[in-house]
């Protein structure tokens, strides 16, 4: 038997969708992080929220590729 070496979250989005999440791919956590070190330089919440929207888009590419275009209809600020 396999042993599973990392811990799945499930999250429901505002369609009452649910998605099992687990640890993105590499390709995926690569874009990921170009995008996520930006925060750093954010000069203010807006900036810092469409920073991790942006973040959160990469990661529907693999969850949910059907939503990456219009994440934001399907996601609230407390999920993100």
């Amino acid at each position: 038997m396999a042993t599973k070496v990392f811990k799945t979250s499930q999250i429901v989005l505002l369609n009452n969708q649910v998605l099992e999440c687990s640890p993105l791919k590499i390709k995926y956590m690569r874009e990921f992080m170009d995008i996520f070190v930006l925060l750093e330089k954010s000069q203010n919440d807006e900036e810092s929220i469409d920073i991790l929207l942006e973040c959160c888009r990469i990661c529907m590419k693999q969850y949910s590729p059907d939503l990456f275009l219009d994440l934001d209809e399907h996601i609230d600020h407390n999920t993100l």
